[in-house]
């Protein structure tokens, strides 16, 4: 790692759910290992628990709460009035900011325009965002978007192929490539020699309709048709829980299926050591951080093709690609997949991929080179 004597780093970024303690502390630790200063503010939702986050000395932490249409929009306000009071102190020392999905708060985005500071939109999970803002609703969402997609500097984005998935043409000549994604291959490593694991096929993640779950779980009673032997891990919290619990019980499955609500992070490994295969059904992604953590523990993933999957994912070498996730090409899929004799070189190759591609030392090194670079 190496330290940038040019400039400093600011990085605005929320912690809505569990889901986004991860990546935070992935960017956190690039920027404070490769920048010679760093700000972090982070924008921390009540909800979670401020036991599963962890503290740094260069970061300064707005905590909010949701509750209805009108104080969001109030909140999203006194959130934008909090992060320019910082960016305001910290003016002579920041000379970059980088706003990681906050692309509808354009009050700092103003502020370090005025300030003469650059600009850095970092994207993730931008085609959910998508879907929301086509609510009647929420269209000023898409108008304050636009705004700060034209006023940015630079679009970070971790594939090419996200270009053309999030609509994002228009600003190709500002769009660069870097991975946000760090995997610490000695947490998540190979505890369970592939060939030794059970028959179990998982699902990790949020318990929602984007993520196609309901589709893995339908797949279920066909694949046991044909796999009598099978087991199956449901892990994750989300507002399909009910739904899925109800489809378990009906079709006399429950003693089939083990139903975890969210894993923490640090139990993640012992978990996906368990499966055979990761399952991903998704309509639509970025690059989940699981499916990168499944790999470096030597699991192969099955997952649809769906935003920068294909990216890491070769099919038949480091993992498999699902073409549709309906649930009878779902369980055909993984019955054929069950048959090859090559899983155990399949699940080195993922391994390999990940530890190669997703160190801490070689995604900070692209972030200082890249960074450095444009600006």
């Amino acid at each position: 790692m190496v330290n940038n004597k040019k400039f400093s780093v600011g990085l605005i970024f929320p912690i809505r759910a569990k889901a986004n303690i991860a990546p935070s502390k992935n960017l956190s630790s690039i920027l404070s290992a490769n920048f010679e200063h760093s700000i972090i503010i982070r924008l921390i939702n009540s909800k979670v628990k401020t036991k599963d986050i962890a503290y740094y000395d260069n970061a300064c932490d707005v905590f909010y709460s949701e509750r209805n249409m009108l104080q969001n929009a109030l909140t999203s306000i006194y959130l934008q009035i909090m992060i320019c009071k910082i960016m305001l102190k910290n003016r002579t020392r920041i000379g970059v900011w980088i706003l990681y999905q906050c692309e509808t708060l354009v009050l700092p985005s103003i502020l370090a325009k005025m300030l003469e500071k650059k600009v850095i939109l970092l994207l993730a999970g931008f085609l959910e965002n998508e879907l929301v803002y086509r609510r009647a609703p929420f269209k000023i969402l898409l108008k304050l978007k636009t705004i700060n997609l034209k006023m940015g500097d630079f679009i970070i984005l971790y594939s090419p192929s996200l270009v053309k998935n999030w609509k994002l043409e228009r600003y190709r000549r500002k769009v660069i490539y870097l991975k946000e994604h760090i995997i610490d291959s000695d947490q998540f490593r190979i505890l369970n020699n592939y060939l030794e694991r059970e028959l179990m096929i998982g699902y990790i993640g949020r318990l929602s309709e984007e993520k196609g779950v309901l589709n893995f779980v339908k797949a279920i009673p066909l694949m046991i048709k044909t796999e009598p032997n099978l087991t199956f891990l449901i892990g994750g919290s989300g507002h399909l829980r009910d739904a899925i619990y109800n489809y378990l019980k009906k079709n006399d499955l429950t003693n089939k299926v083990v139903l975890t609500d969210w894993i923490p992070h640090e139990k993640l490994p012992c978990y996906l050591n368990r499966l055979k295969l990761l399952i991903l059904p998704s309509y639509t992604e970025g690059l989940p951080n699981v499916v990168l953590e499944a790999m470096a523990c030597g699991t192969p993933c099955l997952c649809t093709s769906v935003g920068a999957i294909s990216d890491i994912i070769t099919d038949g070498m480091s993992g498999f690609i699902l073409e549709d996730n309906d649930p009878r090409l779902i369980a055909e899929r993984v019955t054929s997949i069950l048959k090859r004799e090559d899983l155990n070189t399949v699940s080195q190759n993922a391994r390999a991929y990940v530890q190669e591609n997703y160190s801490k030392e070689h995604v900070g090194n692209d972030w200082y080179k890249t960074i450095d670079a444009v600006l």
